[in-house]
């Protein structure tokens, strides 16, 4: 019976070990979700906000490109846009979530990286005294801001955001997809860390039954006695 206990306390020990992994497993199985998308159709405007309101817009997202989209919050997803990469800042803020097409993954190209230049000019002298030529920088284009008809462009130059005249109108597009890529509702999925789980359970006890019948000894007969 030694022999017994002693096996059954060795089998023990080692479920002890591996059932909080394989729970563990499950658990992040469970938590884990894919990274989700969304793009802006062709002929929308969707804004990015600051907050989950459209005052405080900053630029409409280029049509046809993606926000990475972090949460979901009453309606309003918070989203980031660009990487960082270049002369390129990723940004992060708020999008209505019903102007915007969800997918399970990003289009081919995520992010419209476009340039525009920005001018600066030095103080005139009058020509008493040699002036500066106007300085010229590449500027990061984000999106369009539209006030009262006028079109400008929000971008980042050097370490600045802000805007400046005109709006980027010719840029490339993105071939959308010609059906839905994203689904609400997930499809179910097989928890193979749970079946991992049963079957190890299932394993040991069949082994406690096969340990206890082999080494449990035979009835003495009474008749020989």
């Amino acid at each position: 019976m030694n022999v017994i206990k002693a096996a059954i306390c060795t089998i023990l020990s080692i479920l002890i070990c591996i059932l909080p992994s394989a729970f563990a497993l499950t658990a992040s199985a469970d938590t884990v979700k894919p990274l989700r998308y969304a793009y802006v159709d062709l002929g929308a405007t969707v804004y990015l906000c600051t907050d989950k309101n459209k005052s405080s817009a900053i630029f409409a997202i280029p049509e046809t490109y993606c926000v990475e989209i972090l949460k979901e919050e009453n309606g309003w997803l918070y989203v980031r846009y660009a990487e960082d990469s270049g002369i390129y800042r990723a940004v992060t803020g708020y999008c209505l979530k019903d102007e915007l097409v969800p997918c399970d993954r990003p289009l081919e190209k995520p992010y419209l990286y476009s340039t525009v230049t920005v001018r600066y000019s030095a103080d005139e002298t009058g020509g008493v005294l040699p002036g500066l030529s106007d300085l010229e920088m590449t500027a990061a284009y984000y999106g369009a801001y539209t006030v009262a008809g006028v079109k400008y462009s929000y971008v980042l130059c050097g370490d600045s955001f802000g805007y400046v005249s005109g709006s980027l109108e010719n840029y490339p597009l993105n071939t959308l997809p010609t059906s839905p890529t994203f689904s609400e509702t997930p499809p179910p999925a097989t928890d193979t860390a749970l079946i991992s789980v049963i079957a190890i359970l299932g394993i040991a006890a069949l082994a406690v039954v096969v340990l206890f019948v082999s080494c449990r000894k035979p009835p003495r007969d009474k008749s020989a006695l």
